[in-house]
């Protein structure tokens, strides 16, 4: 697995079928493994990882072309709302796969 990244709803649709197989699911990052890539990454059973891959977690963000043409306050909260539940699901998630502490996610996405 090489991939610098992704859409949070497609890499979140992947990692949710993959786990959802009945067989094991492996995998092995080589280079880059960076945030909907990771995320992917964590559903398999095993991960393996080739020496100096890069791995990244970020907070959520949204480009411009993804608001509407008129921003008001209430858009704003509400686009910031999602994020930070966005962030929650993902740092959820690594909780899940690694057992590692919430603080250390928090930590690394920033």
């Amino acid at each position: 697995m090489y991939s610098v990244g992704g859409d949070f709803e497609e890499s979140l649709a992947i990692f949710t079928m993959l786990r959802a197989q009945p067989f094991p699911v492996a995998a092995t990052a080589i280079r880059r493994c960076n945030s909907g890539a990771l995320r992917i990454f964590m559903a398999a059973g095993l991960r393996k990882a080739k020496p100096e891959t890069e791995f990244l977690i970020h907070p959520s963000s949204r480009s411009r072309e993804q608001l509407p043409e008129r921003v008001t306050m209430e858009v704003l909260q509400r686009q910031a709302d999602e994020l930070a539940k966005i962030d929650e699901t993902v740092v959820d998630l690594f909780l899940d796969r690694t057992g590692y502490d919430r603080q250390f996610f928090e930590r690394e996405k920033h």
